[in-house]
């Protein structure tokens, strides 16, 4: 069931409606270039953090509100969204400097609430290691647990697709069309790149391995900040999360009636979250 729910990230992120004005491409030392929507103003920027094959746009119920009262940034990985893919290894590291160097080049500073979907709960807490004392605070919504596994099919399908845009050319009428590619053009043109598929598959491979593995080495550094743990009612990670709640010295849990997609169907408990780390 969670595969699923983490293919629906991928399905609607690629569908979801027009940026916001706020978007920007930021170019980095490398020439890549990585999507970066920040909106709002305020003392605190919250950082939004996307699970696996989502985009951005994944937090549209999310980030208007949010960016009532304070400055919200949320952004592609390489090789989703509008970003060029990175190289590989796709591991925590390598994506938490991509969103270090973004962030330093656009000028957007902390301090920061960090916001972690997912796979993206394993991202943003890499990212507060490196940011202990800018810190406000970090949610994680329905995360992932660090060395669980558990996601060959998502892997797999990544796999799929990478081999299906190896083809020349590509055939419209294969059923990977509609489930690898999104139906813009513009978006169609990153996602036929083989490049973007291997990034992908190489995110998810080292997702509970070196990512992982960093993640526990980062503990210390992470283990003082607050933090709320969103947890979906319909997903059966209330038991794992909790554990998670007890590596932190100040952690919350809070049980969502909601399912792993908690972006799409609860965002108010997300909103709520964030703004009560930001009053304290």
């Amino acid at each position: 069931m969670r595969g699923l729910a983490l293919a629906m990230v991928v399905a609607a992120s690629l569908t979801a409606g027009a940026a916001t004005s706020q978007d920007r491409m930021v170019r980095l030392a490398d020439q890549r270039r990585i999507h970066l929507d920040c909106s709002g103003l305020g003392k605190v920027t919250a950082i939004l953090e996307i699970g696996f094959g989502g985009s951005g746009e994944g937090w549209e119920q999310v980030q208007p509100k949010l960016s009532r009262n304070m400055r919200v940034c949320s952004y592609d990985r390489a090789g989703v969204g509008k970003s060029d893919p990175g190289p590989l290894p796709r591991d925590g590291a390598a994506i938490v400097r991509d969103l270090d160097e973004a962030l330093k080049r656009a000028n957007i500073t902390g301090p920061f609430i960090g916001v972690g979907h997912s796979s993206g709960g394993l991202y943003i807490r890499l990212f507060a290691a490196g940011h202990p004392g800018q810190m406000k605070g970090l949610v994680l919504v329905d995360p992932s647990i660090e060395h669980a596994g558990g996601w060959e099919g998502i892997r797999d399908h990544a796999l799929a697709c990478q081999r299906f845009v190896e083809k020349t050319p590509v055939d419209r009428k294969d059923w990977h069309w509609d489930s690898c590619l999104p139906k813009d053009a513009e978006r169609q043109a990153l996602y036929l790149k083989p490049s973007a598929w291997q990034t992908q598959v190489s995110e998810i491979e080292t997702l509970f391995t070196t990512t992982s593995d960093q993640v526990d080495a980062a503990a210390a550094r992470v283990r003082e900040i607050p933090t709320i743990i969103l947890t979906a009612e319909q997903g059966g990670m209330a038991q794992p999360q909790a554990q998670m709640a007890r590596r932190f010295a100040h952690a919350e849990q809070r049980i969502v009636p909601s399912g792993h997609m908690m972006m799409f169907e609860r965002p108010d408990a997300i909103v709520a979250a964030v703004q009560d780390l930001a009053k304290r």
